[in-house]
């Protein structure tokens, strides 16, 4: 019988192996989200004066590989119909200039992947080749450059060759976890000799709470041993749909008593993320192979010594393992933690990682390929999570913060204006004297 995994095109058009580095435009994850107001005027502009062109154009394929079906869709951001198509796609840089120029480097950029995969799709409908355009769009200056090419139906079929055969592996790799994880929810069982008073009833709550109830809200008192008489049954049900359980703390200080649930417990292998500001090798994040020699080549690194695989073979790692990794491998520890959560039965970490978009949660359940269960989610002390969300997702300005800004991108080139509009910013932020 033949199984079927639906997939991205953003998933699915990724080099095979794996290269580049970790920066804005790596090609990999989702897009920065400051293009989004940028793409959409450049489509408007271009529905208007162009009866041709279609916006967010859908398209699919199946692929059929090791008796799987990989339904591939998307939407290429312009199509424009003729007798010669153009599927372009969109991008919008600080430094339009710079991606530019990676992009005309790198044939098996993920952009140009994704962009090639969009007409080859067309290709196999129609038996037409479209052209394909890459355009990238300034932040600063809203200039546009193009990237022209035909589809090299060749090529792209070698690569594709490459990729099917590696998603068959994964696939393997997938179904193996999930049938591990449905034994070991069968084996789970409560490691003391009698739970403490209250502990029981707590567990048979969280394990009785029907299906349909997404949600369940739980008031529990001090000393009653709720960290495992909550994460037991919540993992045990994540682990029979195949899945992963996320336990979310407040701080890193808290993770500690989640770990130790995890130990008692025994057999599941579990993650503890640590805040990339702490675990950062350079002392502070900046995310740039220029600046950072962890993040230069990192997907490179990762693939070529099969990182993510060597971890998910630990019973636990912590701050401290992935720190060895890092420095024996170059790679970031932070990152490298992400890219391995997915393998974890149980991950533990602060409210940050499922709070911001784009967050933990949609990262491991974009692995599961939809075969399985989004992952189970506990969040301990739920009661701060209104004020943390609050304040992470709230833009805020201040002007000592304006005035460290300008201080450091004044010797910078090409940033006088910026310079220029953050003090006139400060003076507005500052004390108001009568008139």
């Amino acid at each position: 019988m033949t199984s079927k995994v639906a997939m991205s095109v953003r998933e699915f058009a990724l080099p095979v192996p794996r290269s580049g580095s970790i920066e804005a435009h790596s090609g990999y994850g989702p897009l920065p989200n400051q293009g989004a107001e940028l793409h959409r005027l450049l489509q408007d502009a271009r529905t208007a004066r162009d009866a041709s062109y279609t916006p967010e154009h859908p398209l699919s394929h199946a692929f059929t590989a090791g008796g799987i079906d990989f339904k591939v869709s998307g939407r290429v951001d312009g199509y424009f119909a003729g007798l010669m198509p153009v599927f372009e796609e969109i991008k919008s840089a600080f430094d339009a200039d710079e991606l530019i120029d990676k992009l005309k480097a790198r044939p098996d950029h993920p952009y140009r992947l994704q962009l090639a995969t969009y007409a080859y799709f067309h290709y196999k409908a129609t038996g037409v080749a479209p052209l394909c355009r890459l355009t990238v769009v300034s932040a600063r200056t809203k200039a546009e450059a193009s990237i022209d090419s035909d589809l090299d139906v060749a090529a792209y079929e070698r690569w594709l060759t490459a990729r099917l055969a590696e998603l068959v592996a994964e696939e393997a790799v997938l179904d193996a976890r999930r049938k591990r994880r449905r034994r070991l929810a069968k084996r789970l069982k409560f490691p003391f000799a009698a739970p403490r008073p209250g502990q029981e009833e707590l567990m048979r709550l969280v394990a009785d709470a029907p299906p349909e109830r997404r949600f369940l809200l739980i008031e529990a008192p001090t000393g009653m041993g709720k960290t495992l008489g909550i994460m037991l049954p919540s993992l045990a049900e994540a682990l029979k749909k195949g899945a992963p359980l996320l336990y979310l703390t407040p701080k890193n200080s808290q993770h500690a008593v989640a770990e130790q649930a995890a130990r008692q417990l025994g057999e599941p292998r579990a993650l503890t993320l640590t805040a990339k500001s702490r675990i950062c090798m350079k002392g502070e994040p900046v995310c740039n192979p220029k600046h950072c020699e962890f993040a230069k080549d990192y997907y490179d690194k990762v693939a070529r010594h099969g990182l993510t695989e060597k971890l998910a073979k630990q019973k636990a790692v912590g701050q401290r393992t992935l720190e060895r990794y890092a420095r024996q491998y170059e790679v970031c520890p932070a990152e490298l933690a992400l890219d391995a959560a997915p393998a974890f039965d149980l991950v533990i970490g602060d409210y940050n990682y499922v709070i911001q978009p784009h967050g933990l949660t949609a990262r491991v359940a974009s692995r599961l390929r939809g075969k399985g269960a989004k992952p189970g989610l506990v969040v301990d002390e739920a009661h701060n999570l209104y004020a943390r969300a609050n304040d992470n997702l709230s833009a805020t300005l201040s002007a000592r913060g304006l005035e460290r800004l300008a201080e450091g991108a004044a010797a910078a080139p090409g940033v006088a204006e910026a310079a220029a509009a953050t003090a006139a910013l400060i003076a507005g932020l500052g004390p108001k004297t009568a008139p």
